[in-house]
This record gives structure tokens, C-alpha cells and sequence, in this order.
């Protein structure tokens, strides 16, 4: 690929960035796990997926992150 053709290719990438672009890293402290597991307990069922089973921890615990952060910056965006 000629220089140009490199150019333009980081060109049309940077017109069509998105949200999906980009990865998020959270640090998790000892703290924040035991509320977590706290509510997991708690709800006893622990929701149904998307085909009615149960899920498991991990699986609970990446929804209620996003659910957190979705939250979050809504918030954020409301103040704006």
C-alpha cells in the first residue's frame, strides 16, 4: 500500500470512530466485589439470560457493571 492509500486508510478511521471503539478498564477493589456479591445474594434468583436460565456470577456481575456505568454516564450526560 502506497503512503497515501495509508493516509487516507487512518483518514476514514478517524471519521467512523464509535463508542464500540473503545474498552473500558476498571479496577475492581476487594470493597467494591463484596457490595456486589452482597446484592447477588441477596436477589437470590440472580436473573434469567436471554433464554430464561439463570446466570452465573461473572456473567451477573458484567451486567450490573454495565448497568452501573450506563448509569453513570447518563448522569454525567444530564449535567451537561
Amino acid at each position: 500500500m502506497t503512503q497515501n492509500g495509508k493516509i487516507d486508510v487512518k483518514k476514514y478511521d478517524l471519521r467512523t470512530i464509535t463508542a464500540s471503539d473503545f474498552t473500558v478498564e476498571l479496577d475492581i477493589t476487594e470493597a467494591n466485589w463484596n457490595l456486589f456479591m452482597e446484592e447477588f445474594e441477596a436477589d437470590g434468583k440472580h436473573q434469567a439470560d436471554e433464554i430464561g436460565e439463570d446466570m452465573s456470577r461473572c456473567l451477573y456481575f458484567k451486567k450490573y457493571l454495565y448497568e452501573k456505568v450506563e448509569e453513570m454516564v447518563g448522569q454525567t450526560m444530564r449535567k451537561i
